[in-house]
């Protein structure tokens, strides 16, 4: 038989274990149901609440991050149902006993301020003034980072910005001065990205008047689910008036991990110029694309992914006319290194890349601590030149492995071509 001070001790947690198995029921329903999306998603057609529930789905796996990279750790899986379940359990577990803990701790405190109120004054600090600094230093400690981090997942990733660079372009004829690029890039498709944050690119994107538009690859987080309408949202593109030049692409790393080929069809089934290490022209008088390497003035050539496909320079800029310049999308600007590196390096006058998201986190007066490239820092985003040619990496559109952006706004990215 229990005493009466278990019976209340039970009586206090049951409340709790009641809500650490709803949340993770809960939210395990919802990142599962995000994560493996029914079939009629397979378009670009809006979908009720798609936005609210990927953002929340956000919003809660940051909440739990470090249960869902110890889940990843141990099995290896992410979006399988027993994963789900795991991680929840353990992230939410590990909240219940913290804020179960601080609920405790602030009820002895009070308990213990009311105990000592009838001891003098003078020998006891006054106990509401104690309660009132310990809540605001309690307050400021998690509230500063916890706004941070609701800043970089609700506001920062949706915030969309114009970045803008003037290249000179050695051999670029005269008539093809103030030529103007627009880059989109790592529009990542999928459980954190909605179509309506990629339609919102598309459409800044037309407003900008482009001469022409260039894809630098991953379309899609993964699977096969979104090929079709990711590939279905640039269709305004191509559609329009402008660009007046048309759309070109290459392949990234994620489109690899799905389905590249059925990217590559879905693609080229709206319009859109997949360079899978292949090349097109720009005419001499700027009025259209070409495959006549005698006709053009600017070659525009495009090579595979550097991790899951195969980069053939060669294939790329097969037969192009040596006094040509030309300009190679790379969706990952390590592509660029690899090349220099070759015994003969290819001329290249710009390299265009993605991949790197900027590092998606960049600190203050240090930059991005992680970059997904072999220079680190070097290549997170901009302007750069590399021990090829001039190269200019796109922070992106979307996001991929943490749903956040802090210091790094997603962007696309306009190009002003001049003679040099």
């Amino acid at each position: 038989m229990h005493t009466p001070a278990v019976q209340r001790r039970r009586s206090a947690i049951r409340p709790w274990v009641l809500g650490w198995i709803l949340a993770t029921l809960a939210f395990s329903a919802l990142h599962y149901g995000v994560w493996n999306p029914p079939l009629y998603h397979g378009s670009a057609v809006r979908v009720p609440g798609e936005s609210t529930l990927k953002l929340a789905d956000n919003v809660i796996q940051l909440t739990i991050l470090p249960a869902w990279a110890f889940a990843w750790r141990v099995l290896g899986r992410f979006q399988d149902l027993p994963t789900t379940m795991f991680a929840n359990a353990l992230g939410w577990g590990i909240w219940t006993v913290v804020l179960y803990s601080m609920v405790r701790a602030l009820h002895r405190l009070a308990s213990s301020g009311v105990a000592r109120v009838s001891e003098p004054a003078q020998n006891v600090a006054d106990p509401a003034r104690r309660r009132f600094i310990t809540g605001m230093a309690s307050g400021l400690a998690g509230g500063i980072p916890a706004g941070t981090l609701a800043q970089g997942t609700l506001v920062n990733p949706w915030s969309l910005e114009v970045a803008r660079y003037e290249v000179p372009i050695h051999g670029l004829p005269d008539s093809m001065r103030g030529l103007r690029l627009v880059q989109i890039s790592d529009t990542h498709l999928g459980p954190r990205i909605p179509r309506d944050h990629i339609r919102r690119a598309v459409e800044l994107t037309r407003r900008l008047l482009p001469d022409l538009v260039l894809l630098t690859g991953d379309y899609i987080h993964m699977g096969s689910w979104y090929i079709r309408p990711a590939a279905e949202l640039f269709e305004p593109l191509v559609s329009a008036s402008t660009p007046r030049l048309g759309v070109v692409a290459v392949m990234g790393n994620h489109d690899h991990y799905g389905d590249a080929r059925q990217m590559t069809n879905e693609l080229a089934r709206i319009g859109v110029r997949v360079l899978n290490n292949d090349r097109t022209f720009v005419s001499w008088d700027a009025s259209g694309l070409t495959d006549d390497a005698a006709a053009g003035g600017l070659c525009i050539a495009g090579v595979d992914d550097l991790l899951e496909g195969e980069v053939d320079h060669d294939a790329a800029l097969a037969g192009v006319l040596s006094h040509t310049p030309r300009i190679m999308l790379a969706h990952n600007p390590d592509t660029s290194e690899l090349l220099a590196g070759l015994p003969v390096a290819p001329r290249v006058d710009l390299m265009i890349s993605g991949h790197t998201h900027g590092g998606q986190i960049a600190i203050p007066g240090y930059g991005p601590p992680v970059v997904p490239s072999r220079y680190g820092r070097r290549f997170a985003r901009g302007l750069v030149q590399t021990s090829l040619c001039p190269m200019v990496v796109s922070a992106g559109v979307g996001m991929s492995i943490m749903p956040v952006r802090i210091g790094v706004p997603p962007e696309i990215v306009e190009i002003t071509l001049v003679p040099q």
